[in-house]
């Protein structure tokens, strides 16, 4: 499994691997699933954390965290469209859109 170091646009990619194999699997132990989390996570991920001793019931407040810091749908929308919009190919399909459809305005009534 890849790391995660706080980027939005990794998140769902990062937590749809590790819940598939880490967090919805019975066979793993609380503790030992905070403990592979912890080992997966760098940078500004492993701060949001930082302060959790290893634990059975730490493990669930760690989840809740990391979805409330990195997994707002909103906030991952948010940036991908800025992802976008600072591609240099983006911003000039966004201005012969826009051209277009400033050309075809009066046609769409």
């Amino acid at each position: 499994m890849k790391s995660f170091s706080g980027n939005l646009l990794e998140w769902l990619s990062f937590w749809n691997s590790f819940q598939a194999s880490v967090d919805k699997n019975s066979d793993i132990s609380s503790v030992d699933k905070m403990n592979y989390l912890s080992g997966l996570l760098k940078g500004e991920a492993a701060r949001v954390i930082q302060g959790l001793p290893l634990s059975e019931s730490n493990y669930k407040r760690a989840v809740d965290l990391l979805k409330e810091h990195f997994g707002q749908k909103q906030v991952i929308i948010n940036a991908r469209m800025d992802a976008l919009l600072k591609n240099p190919s983006a911003t000039n399909i966004v201005k012969k859109l826009r051209s277009l459809y400033d050309t075809c305005e009066g046609y769409m009534d």
